[in-house]
């Protein structure tokens, strides 16, 4: 999926061994060999859309690219804009690895680069399909619950509805 003709964005589900000892290893195996690409895990549940995820990614890179980031590497700005926190434990927490599947995130500016390097870590990484949303988790990591929906929502737009309410989450946290 392309945004603004400048971003394609894959969510893989992957399986991992041994979370705390493998995902950094992991990451960093698998970013050397895709250059030109931005790779972070993310826990399967707290992945709701591609739109989601591009946008926490735009918003990271933008805080880079201006000089407001909080943190040092952009792979964990981008975990603040996703789980909509300033906090860094507190994104860990909401959209951090878990368990022994997560939700690979790759992003990249061509197509291509990011199907070569989903080609080349398939002998890296069990792939188990796409990343599918956890519709009742997102509601939760993002505080939004079902009075406020039906308030705001046309009932056959709710999942339409849904991203919506999650993407203002991720735009609306106050960094300054």
């Amino acid at each position: 999926m392309t945004y603004s003709n400048k971003l394609h964005v894959e969510a893989i589900k992957a399986s991992l061994k041994d979370i705390t000892k493998e995902i950094k290893a992991i990451l960093e195996s698998l970013r050397s060999k895709c250059n030109g690409v931005f790779i972070q895990f993310i826990d399967e549940k707290a992945y709701y859309s591609k739109k989601q995820v591009a946008l926490a990614y735009t918003l990271s890179m933008k805080a880079f690219k201006e000089k407001y980031n909080r943190l040092r590497r952009k792979e964990l700005e981008f975990l603040l804009y996703l789980a909509a926190t300033a906090q860094f434990n507190k994104a860990v927490e909401k959209v951090g690895v878990k368990g022994k599947t997560a939700c690979l995130i790759i992003i990249g500016e061509k197509y291509e680069d990011v199907e070569r390097c989903i080609s080349k870590i398939k002998e890296d990484l069990k792939i188990l399909g796409p990343c599918k949303p956890n519709k009742q988790y997102i509601k939760k990591l993002y505080n939004i619950d079902e009075k406020l929906m039906r308030e705001l929502c046309l009932q056959e737009d709710k999942d339409k509805c849904l991203e919506i309410l999650v993407l203002e989450s991720i735009a609306s946290i106050d960094y300054s």
